[in-house]
């Protein structure tokens, strides 16, 4: 592996060990991240050794699964309109339908899901989008959008990402067995984005330590 593929492989360690310390003083909202992270952590270090085995796709696939679990709890409180509630709930049964057929298809460990993967990109970018939406009316308004808020950085990391990257998961056949520049390219790109995902996670965790160690202050005094 090159350098910037290793720096993306082990870059999840950061936000899993400042999670590991702050977690004690972390809002629910920052646990739910830390253990998206802590979930990846297993694919992630296995990636290196068992590339291109069942192994390495029985573990993808269910980090995906998990993954998408813990994104619809840390958003599942965060809709206020009633359309927005319906959309994202339809979107979620959706995705449930979704992913049973293309395990009973494909199983687990004969592959790796990337249709999952697009899949869940594209909803995490569409529920960040009526989040952000919301927060133009009044009457829905509920989550603070500014970067003194540790929501911001973790939405702004799943954003990136989730567009940065659901193209090369779409074609992730074709960067894998590509022409070696070509794969080599996007599998940079990937990295890259993987890079700031988890740095902006990184922020916001600490972020979050920070205003609530803050608030304990307060109250003390």
């Amino acid at each position: 592996m090159d350098l910037l593929n290793i720096i993306s492989v082990y870059s999840i360690l950061l936000p899993f060990i400042i999670g590991v310390f702050f977690l004690k003083k972390l809002s629910k909202d920052s646990i739910v991240i830390w253990g998206i992270t802590a979930a990846g952590i297993i694919p992630q270090m296995l990636r290196p050794v068992l590339d291109k085995t069942a192994y390495l796709h029985i573990a993808y696939n269910s980090y995906a699964a998990i993954e998408f679990l813990l994104m619809t709890i840390l958003l599942s409180n965060k809709f206020m309109a009633a359309n927005t509630r319906i959309l994202f709930r339809g979107s979620v049964y959706a995705y449930i339908i979704i992913a049973m057929a293309l395990i009973i298809v494909n199983g687990i460990r004969g592959r790796f899901l990337n249709e999952l993967i697009c899949l869940s990109s594209l909803l995490y970018a569409a529920w960040i989008l009526m989040l952000i939406v919301e927060q133009f009316d009044d009457s829905t308004a509920r989550i603070e959008i500014s970067f003194s808020s540790s929501f911001t950085w973790f939405l702004l990391g799943m954003f990136f990402y989730a567009l940065g990257t659901i193209m090369i998961f779409a074609f992730w056949n074709f960067v894998k067995n590509g022409p070696p520049k070509i794969s080599k390219w996007l599998s940079g790109v990937h990295s890259i984005f993987n890079i700031i995902l988890y740095l902006f996670i990184c922020v916001g965790l600490v972020i979050d330590f920070l205003g609530n160690s803050q608030k304990r202050t307060k109250l003390k005094a």
